[in-house]
């Protein structure tokens, strides 16, 4: 997956700097769209929950997520309403040890869907875009092996988990350079729980005179 994450961050910095040329007067409105890409602001975390003699350990990689901002509605009490796709995955690993016997699962963790943003007027410059956002969709678990003491087994539980995903999220976009910035995201939720921090672009298309 780190691979895949390198090559999605050249073509997004590739895309960056050759598509557009043209003067951005603000970061979002009318014909404005935004691409974002990043990952989990923390490489690893840990939970250790102790309950009687059970110790759970539960680890996990990196967050990639992906995602992409358009604007539908250019004014809408003093705010721009935008629409796009968001998608998020990360692999993890929970351990359990009772009595002596290690359990060990290893399983993904991606989430689809869509996202309504509202994007303030006031926090809407050159430079800056603050914008809250409210999400619906999916969310699959998927376990990819199940292990007893180092040995691999058939899993006696499905391997598969589908959930829908709900929640809320405030973003933060600075564009330090033309239409290239940064983004700092949080968000809550139903099977929603973010804190990501990546690369953002901001593109106008052409408007017909």
């Amino acid at each position: 997956m780190l691979n895949f994450c390198k090559c999605l961050l050249c073509v997004f910095l590739f895309y960056a700097k050759f598509a557009s040329t043209q003067t951005n007067e603000q970061s979002f409105g009318k014909g404005y769209s935004s691409y974002y890409i990043g990952s989990g602001a923390f490489k690893r975390h840990l939970d250790l929950n102790r309950i009687g003699y059970k110790v759970q350990e539960y680890s996990k990689s990196p967050a990639f997520v992906i995602g992409a901002d358009f604007c539908i509605y250019p004014r809408a009490s003093n705010a721009y309403l935008g629409l796009g796709p968001y998608f998020t995955s990360w692999v993890g690993v929970k351990e359990t040890v009772l009595d002596g016997i290690k359990t060990e699962r290893l399983f993904s963790n991606s989430t689809l869907v869509i996202k309504f943003t509202h994007h303030a007027s006031f926090f809407v410059r050159k430079k800056l875009d603050v914008c809250s956002g409210y999400i619906a969709g999916i969310n699959l678990k998927h376990y990819h092996s199940y292990k007893v003491d180092g040995v691999e087994i058939k899993s006696p539980e499905s391997n598969n988990e589908l959930m829908p995903a709900l929640g809320i999220t405030i973003t933060i976009k600075y564009y330090a350079f033309k239409n290239v910035g940064f983004y700092l995201e949080g968000g809550v939720g139903y099977r929603i729980n973010m804190l990501n921090v990546g690369f953002c672009y901001k593109f106008k298309k052409k408007m017909d005179a």
